[in-house]
């Protein structure tokens, strides 16, 4: 059984492009560099956050769906105190799986399988840009979710929908899922819409809205060269940013009831 201390996180958003990824990858990396032991579920099917940190696998996350690989086969050490359950284009089916299998508990499979995973202080869920079956089992998985926000207005349109979605989801599950980081990204305070969104995340959200990730070319250049912003500019404004965030991710802790390094 997993730790009581893990803290579940799904990282959402049902608009793409909004930095899910990069959230997901580079605030498990600096909570992995600050001591946390910490495993990173891909549940992409885009699998870019396995594209990031992982050359090569043998089993993924539909493996595991699946049942033809074990946790254990499935998780793969990518970076000190990090883990990762790496993706593939096959999650894509998993979907139709579940539907045509009748799976019971269709939308739990996700947590029966990953609350056998042991010794973590955060296993953090990325997900894709959409609702599905696999979203839902990440959602049925986690116990908090952030929210990563581009500085766009259709963006506070799917907001609503998504806290929708995990209103739903709490009457059914019978537990609450709060959305407990609404993260700015790619931020320009030149940009006059961009301070209207700001203000707008802040008027709905209030204190869960974090400081925002700036616009930062390192950052995406960093994905493509399959570091994180730490290891490819640990000096740039991305670096900074996403620092500040795991910082305050840390300081959750104790609201939280967990233990902090």
């Amino acid at each position: 059984m997993a730790s009581s201390s893990v803290r579940k996180v799904v990282v959402i958003n049902f608009k793409g492009g909004v930095g899910k990824t990069t959230t997901a990858v580079n605030v498990s990396s600096g909570l992995a560099m600050e001591g946390f032991r910490v495993l990173l579920v891909d549940a992409d099917p885009q699998a870019s956050a396995t594209f990031i940190l992982l050359k090569s696998f043998q089993y993924n996350l539909a493996d595991l769906f699946r049942e033809e690989a074990t946790l254990e086969q499935t998780i793969v050490t990518v970076r000190r105190n990090l883990d990762l359950i790496p993706s593939s284009k096959a999650l894509a089916t998993v979907n139709t799986w579940l539907v045509e299998s009748q799976t019971p508990q269709r939308a739990q499979v996700m947590d029966r399988f990953l609350r056998r995973a042991s010794g973590y202080d955060f296993i953090i869920i990325d997900t894709a840009p959409s609702f599905s079956l696999l979203n839902a089992n990440a959602i049925s998985f986690a116990e908090e979710a952030w929210v990563p926000v581009a500085m766009e207005y259709l963006a506070l349109a799917n907001l609503r929908e998504l806290v929708h979605v995990l209103g739903r989801a709490e009457e059914n599950l019978g537990k609450q899922i709060p959305i407990s980081n609404v993260i700015p990204i790619m931020v320009d305070y030149r940009n006059r819409k961009t301070q209207q969104i700001l203000r707008m995340l802040q008027d709905i959200f209030g204190d869960v809205v974090t400081e925002p990730i700036r616009t930062n070319v390192r950052v995406s250049e960093a994905n493509f060269q399959f570091k994180t912003i730490f290891e490819y500019d640990p000096a740039c404004h991305g670096s900074v940013d996403f620092r500040a965030l795991v910082e305050k991710v840390i300081r959750e802790n104790l609201i939280y009831g967990k233990d902090s390094n």
